[in-house]
């Protein structure tokens, strides 16, 4: 077989396997991204491979001096990237999660809830509010993510790298007065909001509120 024949059936072998390999992904993981950023495994497993990320949600007027309460809550996307620790260059896989967050008047609660294979849940914890259980009024909260981890694949086991939280619509909301009554009518100035949870607090395993992340504040004129 001369050179430019063993080529060709060089490539055709290649794009077989390659065909049959993002044919068997598992549902909601996408595509390998080659030379990308490399994550090293964390140092403690967590049983039975989940880990948390985290974000901590702030609703203020835009001079910070006042906080708000928001109409309806926001829409946020949650998006996981994994990472392989080798060899170079190393290679990346990533999953999106939605969720609408909301103030029911006592509580926040969630809505529409969309997770995917390895963003299997999202839960959201209180914050900081004022008044009473039947008249209170909340301008921040706790949102927080489990993520598989590591994600195996037939190309490797892949480590969370970082979880990116990114608002995606943003409702209208009130500013919150000294006397913990709502006061005046303000949009935001932007629908887009972002914050990292780089796993600086090492992705604690347990699902749970008193995990710490990332933090965002959205601000509203």
């Amino acid at each position: 077989m001369n050179t430019r024949m063993f080529l060709v059936v060089l490539a055709v072998v290649v794009v077989v396997l390659m065909s049959g390999f993002l044919a068997g992904l598992p549902n909601g993981v996408v595509e390998p991204v080659y030379a990308a950023a490399c994550q090293p495994a964390h140092p403690l497993p967590c049983a039975p491979g989940y880990r948390t990320a985290a974000v901590d949600v702030e609703h203020y007027a835009e001079t910070y001096t006042r906080p708000v309460e928001p109409d309806t809550g926001e829409t946020v996307s949650i998006t996981a990237y994994w990472n392989t620790a080798l060899p170079l260059p190393c290679d990346e896989i990533s999953e999106t999660a939605t969720v609408d967050v909301y103030w029911t008047g006592s509580a926040w609660a969630l809505a529409n809830k969309s997770t995917t294979t390895n963003i299997t849940d999202i839960q959201v914890c209180s914050g900081d509010a004022c008044g009473s259980q039947y008249d209170g009024h909340a301008w921040s909260f706790r949102l927080i993510a489990r993520v598989t981890d590591p994600v195996v694949l037939v190309t490797g086991a892949y480590n969370i790298r970082q979880v990116v939280f990114t608002t995606t619509s943003v409702d209208d909301g009130y500013v919150i007065d000294e006397n913990c009554d709502l006061s005046t009518a303000v949009s935001p100035t932007s629908q887009s909001w972002s914050a990292t949870d780089a796993g600086s607090n090492g992705f604690e395993c347990a699902f749970s509120c008193s995990n710490s992340g990332a933090s965002m504040t959205i601000l509203y004129e």
